[in-house]
């Protein structure tokens, strides 16, 4: 009777483990978690960058307000606008260098003592 039982155990595990097999092979499931591993990437970046728009949206909102508030804010924005200096001042624009090399350019484009 234990011997019935246990052939019985056995062959009911063989027959699902087929199954299963059979079920995954058929319904390509290796493939469709990848594209879900996939998915969860693009969510992540998704939100990533969500959250540094918000950030600079909040950081753009409060350059609007210091735009209506602020004297200084107000020349500093209408100088870097129109590209002017003051009689005296000095201008150092500072770039990255390229990943290729090469040398960055001191001194705004419309400082005519620059380069």
């Amino acid at each position: 009777m234990k011997k019935k039982r246990r052939n019985a155990y056995w062959l009911v595990l063989l027959l699902t483990l087929g199954f299963a097999a059979v079920y995954t092979h058929h319904r390509d499931l290796p493939a469709r978690y990848q594209k879900h591993l996939e998915r969860q990437r693009l969510v992540e970046a998704t939100r990533e960058e969500s959250a540094a728009l918000r950030e600079r949206r909040g950081r753009e909102e409060r350059r609007a307000k210091q735009l209506v508030t602020d004297p200084l804010e107000i020349e500093s924005a209408i100088r870097e606008h129109r590209q002017r200096v003051r009689p005296g001042e000095t201008v150092f624009r500072i770039e990255e260098v390229p990943a290729g090399g090469g040398s960055a350019t001191t001194g705004a484009p419309w400082d005519e003592n620059a380069n």
